[in-house]
C-alpha cells in the first residue's frame, strides 16, 4: 500500500512540470531577455537575399551613362578660331568656326581682342584713347585745358606741330630748331615733335626716319598731310619712315627748305632721299639707291649700270603713255627725256633720263 503512494506520488510531480512548459533553454530566455534579442537579430540566408545595399548598387548599374565620346551638348574650343560642339548622342564632335573678327575661349566664340586692357594711344593732339576691360573697345579720354596727348599720354604743354620757342613750350618735350637745338640754316619756322620709334607717333603722324634723310637730325614725329600742309610755314613733302616695318615715304609737314625725290637738288643736305644725284642730268637730283619702294610719283630704275635710283614718272609710267618728264616742265632742260628702263622688280616703266 505504501509502495502504491509513492507511485502515486511521482506521477503527480512529473505532470505538474510538463504542465509548468518550457525547455531549460526557454527558462534561460525568460531569465536573460537581453541574450533572447541578440538570438532573434542573428540573420540568416533570407536576410542577406534582401539587403538593401546590395539592392542600390544593382539599381544604379543599370542606368544608362549620357555621355560616350562627350557629352551632349559640350562645347570646347579644339583651337583659337575652333569651336567643337558634343553631338546629342555623345558620339563625337562637330567643328564650326568661329568666323572674322571672332576667336574661340573657354568653350565660346568671342569677340576678338583689338587691343590690350589699360593700352593707351593719341586720338588726336588733345585726346587719347584707353583699351576698355575685355580688350574690345576704346574709350575716350580729353587730356583737358593746358595739355596735350603725346604717345597715348596726356602731358603739359603744345602739341606736335605747334610752333615754339623751346623745348619745355611742347607736350612731346622737343621744339624742332628751336632755342635748344643748332639748325643751319634757320628754318622757315620751328614746331613742337617728340623723338619716336617706328609706329609710335599718333594716328594723323608719321616717325620720321633720320638714317635717310639726315637732315632731320633725330627721328620724330611731324603730322600728316596730302599735297598741301595745313601748318603756315611748313610744306607737304615725302618723307622717309619704317612705320610699316619696312623703308618707305609718305608725305608730311616739314620745312620749306626740303627737297622732295625727284625734284632738282644742289646738294644732299635737304633732300629727303638722303643723296643728291650729281653728275647724270646736268643739275642734281634728289633721290636714293632703291630696293623697289620709291615715293609716289618717282620708280625705281637702273639708271646707271648696276645702279638703282628713284627717277620721276613720265605721266603714269606706261610704256604707251604720252607724258613728258616733270623736270622739263620749264621747258628749258635739254639733257632730259622720257624713255624706259628696267625697275627692281623686272618691270619696264616710262621714266625721265638722261639723254
Amino acid at each position: 500500500m505504501q509502495f502504491i503512494r509513492l507511485t502515486a506520488l511521482v506521477v503527480f510531480f512529473a505532470i505538474l512540470t510538463a504542465c509548468a512548459g518550457g525547455s531549460p533553454s526557454d527558462l534561460d530566455a525568460e531569465q536573460n531577455p537581453q541574450d533572447a534579442g541578440q538570438d532573434t537579430a542573428e540573420p540568416d540566408d533570407a536576410s542577406d537575399a534582401s539587403n538593401p545595399g546590395d539592392v542600390g548598387v544593382d539599381s544604379a548599374d543599370t542606368v544608362d551613362d549620357p555621355c560616350g565620346v562627350c557629352c551632349p551638348g559640350e562645347q570646347v574650343c579644339s583651337d583659337g578660331n575652333t569651336l567643337s560642339t558634343c553631338a546629342d548622342d555623345g558620339s563625337g564632335f562637330t567643328d564650326q568656326t568661329c568666323g572674322d573678327g571672332k576667336i574661340c575661349e573657354q568653350g565660346a566664340c568671342v569677340d576678338e581682342p583689338i587691343c590690350q586692357p589699360g593700352d593707351t594711344k593719341c586720338h588726336d593732339g588733345s585726346t587719347r584713347l584707353v583699351c576698355r576691360a575685355g580688350g574690345t573697345a576704346w574709350r575716350t579720354e580729353d587730356c583737358g585745358t593746358g595739355n596735350s596727348c603725346v604717345d597715348g599720354e596726356c602731358l603739359s604743354g603744345d602739341p606736335n606741330g605747334s610752333e615754339c620757342t623751346a623745348d619745355a613750350d611742347c607736350a612731346g618735350g622737343k621744339c624742332r630748331c628751336g632755342s635748344d637745338e643748332s639748325c643751319s640754316p634757320a628754318p622757315s619756322r620751328t614746331y613742337c615733335t617728340s623723338t619716336c620709334t617706328p609706329g609710335s607717333c599718333g594716328p594723323d603722324e608719321i616717325c620720321v626716319s633720320s638714317d635717310s634723310f639726315n637732315a632731320a637730325s633725330y627721328d620724330h614725329c611731324v603730322p600728316k598731310c596730302n599735297e598741301t600742309c595745313a601748318l603756315a610755314g611748313l610744306s607737304c613733302v615725302s618723307l622717309p619712315t619704317r612705320d610699316s616695318g619696312e623703308l618707305t615715304y609718305e608725305q608730311g609737314c616739314y620745312f620749306d627748305s626740303a627737297v622732295d625725290v625727284g625734284e632738282e637738288c644742289s646738294s644732299a643736305t635737304n633732300c629727303t632721299g638722303g643723296t643728291c644725284l650729281e653728275g647724270y642730268f646736268n643739275t642734281g637730283l634728289c633721290t636714293f639707291e632703291c630696293a623697289g619702294g620709291c615715293p609716289d610719283g618717282t620708280a625705281c630704275v637702273e639708271l646707271q649700270s648696276g645702279t638703282f635710283h628713284c627717277s620721276p614718272l613720265c605721266g603714269d609710267g606706261s610704256l604707251s603713255g604720252s607724258g613728258g618728264c616733270p623736270l622739263e616742265a620749264g621747258g628749258d632742260r635739254w639733257d632730259v627725256q622720257c624713255a624706259p628702263r628696267n625697275t627692281y622688280d623686272g618691270l619696264a616703266r616710262r621714266v625721265c633720263v638722261s639723254t
